[in-house]
């Protein structure tokens, strides 16, 4: 029978009223690409998809990723959340990458019931890679009533380059009013990093989130006047004069300014080249003219 007749006849199954998704397993790893992507949609419209959930994930990668990944997102609604550990958890333990960062999703999107301890034990799993911890990261902003959530955020932001930028995705409006302060802190923290684009990425965001956090336009203020900054200076110039426009940092602002102005730069500058303050304090200027 050719390949195609056989990926129809597959379809057919998936079609009958009270087929079991059990049923169309023996599919899911047939050779032939056409068949086995039937089986993949097919198994996800069947009376029992979750049954097959875990098998649906650890096809979400490779040529069958597209089949596999959306077959897998309409199982799991229909799979009762109770139910959704006991599929996904032998995913996480041992599952492929992508099929690893499905299974987290999942976990966040339909709020299963022992979450905390799943993604907990998914991100203090050593030599986790790096691609789920990014994807464990996104599932915590989603679950900010969970505690673990708190930890996993703060060990994002000191942790590596595209940890800290995925706890930065979110705007204060995505997040619960009564969450808003504790994320601005972590903004905040963000806006310290060492790290360069970090710290210029959270710096551009704390204008948004000022006022939630006291410590926002002073954090703005600090790396404006830090002539050691060359970086972002000209990041947190503008968020501090955007604070200071809506009447958040009109203090702080002009300190900076003050501080620059008077600042000891004798030893900093060559005689042909503006001294380190010039150029901050004539962006100012320009800014607060503008």
């Amino acid at each position: 029978m050719p390949e195609s007749e056989r990926a129809r006849a597959v379809r057919l199954i998936g079609d009958v009223p009270s087929t079991s998704a059990g049923e169309l397993r023996g599919y899911l790893r047939a050779r032939e690409p056409l068949v086995r992507r039937a089986a993949l949609a097919a198994a996800a419209w069947t009376a029992s998809p979750g049954s097959v959930l875990g098998d649906l994930l650890e096809h979400a990668t490779g040529d069958d990723a597209h089949v596999a990944v959306y077959a897998a997102a309409r199982a799991a609604r229909f799979t009762p959340p109770s139910a959704l550990p006991a599929a996904l958890t032998p995913v996480l333990a041992g599952g492929k990458i992508t099929a690893r960062k499905e299974a987290v999703r999942l976990i966040a999107r339909h709020r299963a019931p022992g979450a905390e301890g799943i993604l907990a034990q998914a991100w203090d799993r050593e030599g986790q890679h790096r691609d789920v911890r990014t994807a464990i990261v996104s599932a915590a902003r989603q679950l900010l009533d969970l505690p673990v959530s708190e930890r996993i955020l703060t060990e994002a932001v000191e942790g590596s380059r595209d940890l800290a930028r995925q706890v930065l995705g979110a705007a204060p409006l995505t997040v619960e009013p009564r969450h808003r302060a504790r994320y601005a802190g972590l903004v905040v923290n963000a806006a310290r990093s060492a790290d360069p684009t970090v710290r210029g990425e959270a710096l551009g965001w704390l204008p948004s989130w000022a006022s939630w956090s006291p410590e926002a336009t002073g954090t703005l203020a600090a790396r404006f006047q830090d002539l050691s900054e060359t970086t972002t200076w000209r990041i947190a110039l503008d968020g501090l004069v955007a604070c200071a426009l809506s009447d958040d940092a009109g203090t702080e602002l002009r300190d900076a300014i003050a501080a620059l102005a008077t600042a000891d730069e004798t030893a900093d500058a060559e005689p042909e080249r503006d001294l380190p303050a010039g150029q901050p304090l004539d962006a100012a200027v320009s800014a607060l003219s503008a």
